[in-house]
């Protein structure tokens, strides 16, 4: 029941708060400088005006922008089998710079089969770790552990069905903290109980281990080799109402047996993509530090196999230490899921991480998560907890979503500055001159339709292509690096305006108002090109069909209303000349060509294509 906001709705919300307060500030002071000005006489159609302005200035269409962008990548996303609950997800994919994963069944297959024993009597030793397994007494199924099922398919036939009749009296299950499990089987005409899991919590309860220097050495070759080990341990006669966590002690040493458990095959290629998008992986495993380092060897996650740190170290370290700690390591081994948790919270504070988890003990971490994904054979709770759901266990699809997400952020970001530069410049235009001519320069009908023509084609960026440099790197929202970037624009924009103003003023206020809706709507329309694109304009990649189509539309809708009866009688358009048209398109050309060179100004004073500086 935990309510989480997630990483969109922080960087939405903190957008939209800055630029309401802009604006209400601003309007609020055009008002009262109007309202000094000129007095009460016209204090309805300043209202009007004012009103008429708001609107024309915030980016109202954002909602649907956005929501547009995430459903299309959604669907993209449900194509590659991966299904995502929580529509921002999409775009908190698209800003994630740390992927946390545990390293079984994501990074390897999770399909076991035994590599090695190491045992007085190996097939003593098998025998008794099948004997453990928990799926003895369901004689019509096969194992469902990994463990248990390599086992299963490396004994012999006669050993399976002597193991199957065996009976069992009681069990204490597997728990990620203890990492161990115990079993007690009725066998010989007395109860043999066995326990198994990770040596270092088998060992210790075992009244005599034969040779731990060798041993040592063992297991730490096995875990730099990759190979995952189970101990195993037994006690014969046990009482049978004795409680099993108790009975768990002076064990007999059974031996150690060794899995490997192979890479996917897209795992490397995998790591690869996630460094080349900027995405840090990061492994969090209850396995041991040598099996978990060698893992992220392979993979390129690190230089050393010993860069690993353990759960019990990373929680033994002071809070700025570990705040350290979970920038600069890549590998947490023996991670209880408290500890994952923990590491996960901390990430956060400077990080935008998503978690990949299908554990019921992995719940926690998957709701905390900017970004929680689960994979579709996870627990229940874990699914229900998750944002993402990957319908493969393939970590390519992840990364699949993160493009998606960033293609989703490119578009947004478009549509924000396209929208605040045109309408800033507006704004301010348009607020500037109402001091000094007696009529108003735009009429609040005629604004409002300026708005509705022009974001028809904004809209539509929603579903526009992406520059494949805007997929290259996590991006977030940062409002005021944004506004700067479109200030300055706007600045532009205004200077087109007042252009506008000084050269069409001495036409009357219908000629005036009717040229300056034409000039705004085209310039706002050929912006939309300019902005879409780091580049120039026209070596970007090639805009959307939609945007193309409606945008075409929209320009030949803002000639032909001031031209057309229907302009002139329900907006108050005057009918412009051929001459004036000319000096118009003239006017937007040359809007044009000042656009593009501010804005590559832009990009080489460091200001890069989300608003922040590089």
């Amino acid at each position: 029941e935990t309510k989480t906001v997630s990483a969109f709705e922080k960087q939405i919300s903190g957008f939209s708060t800055f630029i309401l307060k802009l604006v209400v500030i601003t309007l609020a002071f055009v008002f009262a400088l109007n309202l000094g000005l000129k007095g009460l006489d016209r204090i309805e159609e300043l209202i009007l005006f004012s009103i008429a302005l708001t609107v024309g200035v915030i980016p109202e269409a954002l909602p649907i922008v956005s929501t547009i962008a995430m459903s299309r990548g959604a669907m993209r996303m449900a194509k590659r089998n991966v299904i995502v609950k929580r529509l921002s997800a999409i775009d908190d994919l698209g800003s994630i710079d740390i992927l946390c994963t545990d390293k079984t069944g994501t990074i390897t297959q999770n399909i076991l089969h035994v590599a090695d024993v190491h045992a007085d009597d190996a097939d003593a030793c098998l025998r008794y770790a099948l004997l453990g397994s928990s799926f003895l007494g369901e004689r019509e199924k096969q194992p469902n552990n990994a463990f248990d099922v390599a086992v299963w398919k490396h004994v012999s036939s006669r050993t399976r069905r002597e193991c199957s009749s065996a009976k069992k009296l009681a069990e204490l299950p597997f728990d990620p903290v203890r990492r161990r499990n115990a079993v007690l089987v009725e066998e010989g005409g007395g109860n043999l109980l066995i326990v198994r899991g990770s040596p270092d919590d088998v060992l210790p309860l075992c009244a005599d281990v034969p040779d731990q220097l060798a041993l040592g050495k063992y297991l730490a070759a096995q875990g730099l080799s990759g190979n995952r080990v189970i101990a195993i341990a037994v006690r014969r006669d046990v009482p049978a109402e004795l409680d099993l966590e108790r009975a768990s002690s002076s064990l007999t040493f059974a031996g150690i047996i060794s899995f490997h458990d192979p890479l996917k095959r897209d795992a490397a290629m995998a790591a690869r993509r996630a460094a080349a998008l900027g995405v840090q992986i990061k492994i969090l495993t209850g396995d041991s530090k040598e099996v978990a380092g060698a893992v992220a060897l392979k993979l390129h996650l690190v230089s050393d196999a010993l860069e690993v740190i353990t759960g019990a170290e990373f929680g033994a370290l002071e809070p700025d230490a570990q705040l350290r700690a979970v920038r600069d390591y890549h590998v947490f081994a023996r991670v209880n899921p408290r500890q994952k948790f923990a590491i996960l919270a901390l990430m956060q504070q400077n990080n935008v991480v998503g978690f990949l988890g299908e554990g019921f003990n992995d719940a926690p971490g998957l709701k905390m998560a900017n970004v929680g994904l689960a994979v579709e054979g996870a627990s229940d709770i874990a699914k229900e907890a998750a944002d993402v759901i990957l319908l493969n266990r393939n970590l390519s699809v992840i990364f699949d979503g993160i493009e998606e997400g960033r293609r989703t952020f490119a578009n947004t970001i478009k549509y924000l500055k396209v929208t605040l530069a045109s309408n800033f410049g507006n704004f301010y235009a348009v607020a500037v001159a109402s001091f000094f001519i007696d009529f108003l320069p735009m009429k609040p009908v005629q604004i409002l339709l300026l708005n509705l023509l022009t974001d028809v084609p904004m809209i539509t960026i929603a579903a526009d292509t992406v520059d494949t440099s805007e997929l290259k790197k996590p991006r977030h929202y940062d409002a005021r690096h944004l506004v700067l970037y479109t200030t300055v624009l706007g600045f532009v924009s205004s200077i087109f305006d007042f252009t506008t103003f000084a050269l069409f003023q001495k036409y009357g206020e219908g000629m005036l108002q009717s040229l300056w809706f034409t000039v705004s709507a085209l310039t706002e329309i050929v912006l939309i090109y300019s902005l879409r694109t780091s580049k120039f304009f026209l070596k970007g990649s090639r805009p959307a069909p939609s945007i193309i189509a409606l945008s075409i539309g929209a320009a030949a809708l803002a000639i032909i209303i001031p031209l057309s009866p229907f302009g002139t009688k329900v907006f108050g358009f005057a009918r412009p000349s051929g001459q004036h048209m000319l000096m118009v398109f003239g006017i937007v050309a040359l809007y044009l060509v000042a656009t593009e060179t501010v804005k590559r100004l832009l990009i080489k004073t460091s200001i890069n294509g989300n608003g922040k500086h590089a």
